[in-house]
């Protein structure tokens, strides 16, 4: 969505927190014009039904897929930052929700910082929660518009 405002192709969209933080850094062409509250249970880094990963700790020198600029970015980042570690002590791999899951399937990922419709079916085929972003993120939707709209 801030993708899209920045290229002009839409004028106005609904957003969680943090895309547009990083478009802001990035000093995309977008503003932020109202905030809602919303749940932020449905936002969890997930490991196969095979996985022997407890804790994010575990995750040192795994692959882990996460989706860029979103809350998942920011909320894998804070995980790993409790256990005294960043994203350079894990083989990150931006992904998509849709590549995420497909490469998630396939066993491509130790882990997957993810959020939405992705952790039903992944937990339909075993996958576990190794943790929630419940007490990271705020809950703050936000609508974002073109400055220009």
């Amino acid at each position: 969505m801030v993708q899209s405002i920045n290229a002009g192709a839409i004028d106005l969209a609904s957003a969680s927190e943090i895309p547009p933080i990083f478009a802001l850094e990035s000093k995309a062409s977008v503003k932020i014009i109202a905030t809602l509250k919303g749940p932020t249970i449905g936002q969890v880094v997930l490991v196969p039904k095979d996985s022997t990963a407890k804790t994010i700790a575990d995750l040192k020198g795994k692959r882990v897929g996460y989706v860029k600029a979103t809350t998942a970015h920011y909320f894998l980042i804070k995980m790993l930052e409790k256990v005294a570690l960043t994203m350079k002590d894990i083989n990150a791999i931006p992904l998509s929700i849709p590549d995420g899951l497909a490469a998630f399937r396939k066993g491509q990922l130790d882990a997957w910082a993810t959020y939405g419709y992705s952790i039903p079916q992944a937990k339909k085929e075993g996958a576990r929660v190794l943790e929630s972003a419940k007490d990271i993120l705020s809950g703050n939707f936000v609508i974002i518009a073109s400055p220009n709209a």
